[in-house]
């Protein structure tokens, strides 16, 4: 038996063995009893004008001499109408809701819904594999978990009896892309590099803007193929995971904002905010000057880092005695007009080391230190000074707990006097 629209194709085979003069059929609608006998001398009849949707009951006996064989009983339906008007309703994440009409006219079991890869980059187009949701009752649907970023191609069909529509409906969405997540960033003084785990799903690109808090419109924008994330994008091939863009040609001491966000089929995710202030740059230099009528005192003289090269908050002076682990700090702030500071008293004839560095709030990079010496008495004694400015640092940002993690620094400039 084979469905027709509005109808069916029976056929059988004869028995050899015996005489049949003529077949008789008997067809009885499920949903309403009546049943209808039709004669036929070949071994195939074409069934019309049964109701869409409907199922039939099939008898068909062999008739000789007015006597009935045993009969062969079989079921199958005819083919539904279609669904009409089939649209999607919302999507919300990696959720589609579908919603569609019932078929006119016509009887039904059910609805099937399925779906697919649909695009160019997938594995689609008519190769992809129909992921079927079966005996769906209601016109509605709601198909979850689907890949972000991708774009799928839908049907839906009306079903009675597991004889499906000639006619199924479509549709084709795609999903918004992820956004990204768990951005850190790797500061250096005139770059940084952005790094994020790989979302989950399809991304076709990058989308990267960033600009000055203190000038939103020197904007700059770069636009990153997942395809080939290396050099200004890169996958590391050590962690092929995660994702990093190298930002260059940034000012030090400068707060930007850096907005990301991820395409797919022209569509784009929701945008991830991240301020970053690059780091402070000393470019100072220093020098003391011992004067013969002040044996305890010492003239720290700087050239001041112009604000114009990079934007810092106050320049810090350490100097420690040796023998006691004296520390005196003194602060000055950047925009204050420029003092050549002592540092008072001094012990004659006692080894004594300084530190210049800059500070910023809120940034802090690894310390990289440069040492410059004059007369040195001791070769061990920068190292160990170089671990006690770090220890004071440590100290004096841990006496203001909210600044602990904030409070940024520019690599020191050493002098052993």
């Amino acid at each position: 038996m084979n469905p027709i629209p509005g109808g069916l194709n029976i056929s059988w085979k004869s028995d050899v063995t015996s005489k049949q003069e003529k077949y008789v059929v008997i067809y009885v609608r499920n949903d309403t009893g009546v049943p209808t006998s039709i004669e036929t001398r070949e071994p195939r009849v074409t069934l019309t004008d049964l109701y869409p949707g409907a199922g039939y009951e099939i008898k068909v006996y062999a008739l000789s001499h007015g006597l009935l064989s045993e009969p062969h009983i079989s079921f199958t339906a005819v083919y539904p109408n279609p669904v009409r008007n089939l649209t999607v309703e919302r999507v919300v994440g990696s959720a589609v809701t579908l919603r569609w009409l019932p078929p006119l006219d016509s009887l039904l079991t059910g609805y099937v819904v399925r779906y697919r890869p649909y695009g160019p980059s997938s594995s689609s187009s008519s190769d992809a594999k129909w992921t079927e949701v079966t005996d769906v009752p209601e016109p509605t649907h709601t198909l979850s978990g689907l890949t972000r970023g991708e774009q799928f191609e839908v049907e839906v069909n009306s079903v009675s009896h597991h004889v499906e529509s000639t006619e199924p409906q479509s549709v084709r969405q795609a999903i918004d892309p992820p956004a990204v997540s768990g951005v850190e960033p790797l500061l250096a003084a005139e770059s940084l590099t952005l790094r994020w785990p790989r979302p989950e799903g399809r991304v076709d690109r990058y989308h990267l803007k960033w600009y000055p808090l203190s000038n939103p419109e020197d904007t700059r924008i770069k636009v990153l193929p997942e395809e080939s994330p290396s050099g200004s994008a890169s996958s590391s091939s050590k962690d092929a995971s995660a994702v990093s863009v190298l930002v260059p040609n940034l000012h030090p001491g400068v707060e930007y904002m850096f907005e990301i966000t991820t395409e797919a089929h022209n569509l784009r995710s929701e945008t991830v905010r991240l301020g970053v202030r690059t780091m402070p740059l000393i470019t100072s230099d220093i020098s003391t000057v011992n004067k013969q009528d002040l044996s305890t005192t010492i003239t720290i003289r700087y050239t001041p880092t112009p604000l114009t090269r990079a934007l810092f908050d106050t320049y810090r002076f350490v100097n420690a005695r040796y023998t006691s682990q004296f520390f005196q700090a003194m602060i000055l702030h950047a925009h204050v007009p420029f003092h050549p500071p002592p540092i008072d008293p001094v012990c004659p004839l006692r080894s004594r080391a300084l530190a210049l560095f800059v500070l910023l709030v809120p940034v802090s990079p690894p310390q990289k230190k440069k040492v410059c010496r004059l007369r040195p008495r001791r070769e061990s004694f920068m190292s160990v000074f170089r671990e006690l400015v770090e220890t004071e640092m440590t100290r004096l940002f841990a006496n203001k707990a909210n600044e602990v993690f904030c409070r940024r620094v520019a690599a020191p400039i050493f002098v052993k006097i």
